[in-house]
């Protein structure tokens, strides 16, 4: 009998998940140690962009505006309008800034360990018709830390600081014209 009100409570849990709608926008939830050893918690909103321009062009110009930041494509899904590279690695700095710039691994006793590190990038951009002159735009960044130099190959996790998104973003509108 003591399962009887888990199951009522776990059914009426997915009952209120699938009345709500529409799904919520997707989160990142950051972990970061600070420099006094304490962990840190930030939840930031997915990076979103909406474009006035159809679908068909933006998709045209997105592997463009990757090509542009420095970026190479290893993921090009037509079907889904997804593109990106699951894995790219910078180590001191990207695009003419400190990789710190672009992501957040916390800090260690020389500073941000993003630019004292290796560090392993994934950007998945998925495009999404708005209406037939709109597209709206997703990117997902996630990137850890490695350090190769020492004894330790521990990893890292760190958080989109936004600025790689933004990047992008800017590198397409100027492709697209809309800028």
């Amino acid at each position: 009998m003591a399962s009887r009100p888990l199951i009522i409570l776990a059914a009426a849990l997915v009952a209120a998940g699938c009345a709500s709608g529409t799904p919520p926008a997707p989160t990142y939830r950051t972990l970061v140690v600070d420099d006094q050893g304490a962990l840190k918690t930030t939840t930031l909103p997915a990076a979103k962009l909406t474009v006035a321009a159809p679908l068909a062009t933006v998709w045209n110009a997105l592997g463009l505006a990757y090509d542009a930041i420095g970026v190479e494509l290893t993921l090009v899904d037509p079907p889904a309008h997804r593109a990106g590279s699951v894995s790219f690695i910078r180590r001191g700095t990207m695009n003419g800034e400190p990789v710190s710039h672009f992501a957040n691994c916390g800090s260690g006793m020389t500073g941000p360990i993003a630019d004292a590190r290796r560090v392993y990038f994934s950007a998945i951009t998925t495009a999404t018709a708005v209406d037939a002159t709109h597209t709206q735009l997703m990117t997902d960044v996630h990137a850890f830390a490695v350090d190769v130099s020492g004894s330790s190959n521990d990893r890292v996790e760190c958080g989109s600081t936004g600025a790689l998104e933004q990047l992008l973003y800017k590198a397409l509108e100027q492709r697209l014209g809309t800028h």
